[in-house]
């Protein structure tokens, strides 16, 4: 996995660096981008120095949570392993039923953590304009008679972020299932080939869902191999 240290030479236009570390101790250069090319051109980089032996894909965030990354399931959490033990019981309990007995496991779990519940997995897309969308609002659901409502709001923030992260999952996993993908350390789900296209969100969004073999794991920032800092006055232009 190659971090991305050197893009401030890359382009025509002046790209500002700073170098943070994240949660599992690695240092990732910052680098705060104005325009829509050089945003491109730095994912683009970031997939082409890791092609042999990843894939990179995008996160929109509206902040950066101090350079942490962890799945919905472990967030203010203390004892991981019992969090993950009572949602595997839980996943097990909802692959019993009719309706959902014919998705693989992981398919299952990408599938709730897309709409709205917690799982061991991270969100992520390989479309810069949802990305971007994700990075410039703020989103909020409710519901009203059994059915979810999803409320947008323009972020208040200056900058929004956006990730780069790089999986090993480059091989297909079939016997797991279908848009499946694994290798040593993650597994990658494309949810546009595991569900049929009336799950209108996941089709929508471009929506894939990373997940650690060790699904236990409570840090993904080892993950990250790039970090680009938005103003949002650029990003709604």
């Amino acid at each position: 996995m190659k971090i991305i240290t050197d893009f401030e030479k890359k382009t025509k236009s002046k790209v500002q660096k700073e170098i943070v570390t994240v949660k599992c101790g690695n240092q990732v250069p910052v680098y705060t981008i104005e325009t829509i090319n050089d945003l491109i051109q730095y994912i683009g980089y970031g997939k082409y120095i890791n092609c042999k032996t990843e894939k990179v894909f995008i996160r929109g965030q509206i902040d950066a949570y101090n350079f942490t990354l962890i799945p919905s399931l472990y967030r203010k959490i203390l004892n991981t392993e019992r969090s993950a033990e009572k949602f595997n019981q839980r996943v097990n309990q909802v692959l019993r039923l009719n309706s959902f007995e014919k998705f693989p496991k992981p398919v299952l779990i990408a599938t709730l953590q897309h709409y709205g519940i917690k799982t061991p997995q991270i969100d992520i897309v390989d479309n810069l304009w949802v990305a971007l969308w994700f990075a410039a609002n703020e989103f909020n659901s409710t519901i009203i008679n059994s059915t979810e409502h999803l409320v947008v709001t323009p972020s208040s923030k200056e900058f929004g972020y956006i990730y780069l992260l790089a999986t090993d999952a480059i091989n297909t996993a079939e016997r797991e299932g279908r848009g499946i993908y694994k290798g040593t350390n993650t597994m990658l789900i494309d949810l546009r080939s595991s569900l049929p296209s009336y799950f209108l969100r996941p089709h929508a969004q471009h929506a894939y869902m990373l997940m650690k073999n060790n699904y236990t794991e409570q840090d993904y920032s080892d993950l990250i191999i790039g970090i680009a800092k938005i103003p949002i006055d650029k990003i709604n232009k």
